[in-house]
């Protein structure tokens, strides 16, 4: 369909140069399931962070035997997971084993700036660079939300408690010394990011973290606010679902996707989310209506120039058959 073939324009590599240190950005998706969102993450992460970063893509060698004649080219690498680390079937202990490694984060990255990633990540729009003064910057977490304890814990401590790691902006250099010099235990309920962030706390006012109204513009926090992010990951579990359609729909991503002039064709659930979350003069024109902002936007709301955004049906492709063999394997 149409938006298959706007996304598949998209390149996954940049322009070969070479960088190093302060000076050397970089992308890090590590993955051991696999499956049809790899390219698809690839290309919109590339999109929207252009072609000086340099990509890592990071998983069992089961796995990277077939992304490498796929996708091993300028500016991105395909990586093997040591034997040690197992393959990460074994979630989240080789996960967790993985993450607080030297051989991950001072052999294998050669770069200062790293943007840890997700298949599963949405990229809304560039605006990467803008957060490289923090030590670390994640998905802000308000204690007030009850969302997630263990993260509440950390961020009653400091407000600037770093976020989720899922969608992160990660100093080298700090994550090092983390590794090297941190005497918090890891243990349970505790990941990586978890532990990481505990570690950067002890370290004072040099391992500098944004406020959560600063680092909900660069990953959408459980406060739900939409706030132009940068992107979003697992949205879908703290936060409704009219949260995630008005964050996709006002986004970069969906006017490069569907274009500057797409027109909704008829009602949709996002459409109906996204209007009654800019609008709030019309239900009580429409109070029988299933779908009142549809019926408002038609006969008012598309001469006055609203917005009722709609996403187009996009057929899931199936898991490669090369891919499901390699995670039997």
């Amino acid at each position: 369909n149409n938006t298959e073939k706007v996304v598949q324009q998209w390149p996954v590599h940049g322009i070969e140069r070479e960088v190093v240190g302060e000076q050397c950005k970089a992308l890090m998706l590590i993955d051991g399931k696999g499956g049809q969102w790899i390219d698809y993450a690839l290309r919109i992460h590339r999109r929207y962070m252009g072609p000086d970063w340099v990509f890592y893509l990071i998983g069992p060698p089961s796995l990277t035997r077939v992304w490498r004649p796929k996708y091993q080219g300028p500016m991105l690498q395909v990586i093997d997971i040591p034997q040690q680390y197992g393959n990460l079937s074994d979630y989240p202990r080789e996960a967790n084993m993985l993450y607080r490694s030297m051989w991950l984060w001072n052999e294998t990255i050669k770069c200062e700036y790293i943007l840890h990633t997700h298949t599963d990540v949405l990229m809304f729009r560039p605006g990467v660079e803008d957060f490289m003064q923090y030590a670390y910057a994640g998905a802000p977490v308000e204690p007030a939300t009850y969302q997630i304890k263990e993260w509440r814990y950390l961020c009653v401590k400091s407000t600037r408690c770093g976020g989720g790691g899922g969608l992160s902006l990660r100093r080298k250099s700090y994550t090092v010394r983390a590794l090297e010099y941190c005497k918090v235990p890891f243990e349970d309920p505790y990941s990586e990011d978890m532990w990481y962030v505990s570690c950067l706390q002890t370290l004072g006012d040099s391992a500098y973290m944004p406020h959560p109204n600063v680092a909900n513009r660069f990953s959408l926090g459980d406060l739900c606010q939409v706030d132009d992010p940068i992107g979003m990951h697992h949205t879908w579990i703290f936060c409704q679902a009219s949260t995630c359609a008005q964050a996709i729909a006002m986004s970069q991503l969906y006017k490069d996707t569907y274009g500057e002039n797409y027109m909704a064709t008829e009602a949709c659930d996002e459409g109906e989310y996204v209007y009654h979350h800019l609008y709030n003069d019309y239900k009580q024109m429409y109070p029988d209506s299933p779908t009142p902002a549809w019926e408002h936007w038609i006969n008012h709301g598309k001469a006055d120039g609203r917005f009722y955004p709609c996403f187009d049906p996009i057929d899931v492709p199936e898991t490669p058959k090369d891919e499901k063999k390699a995670i039997k394997e």
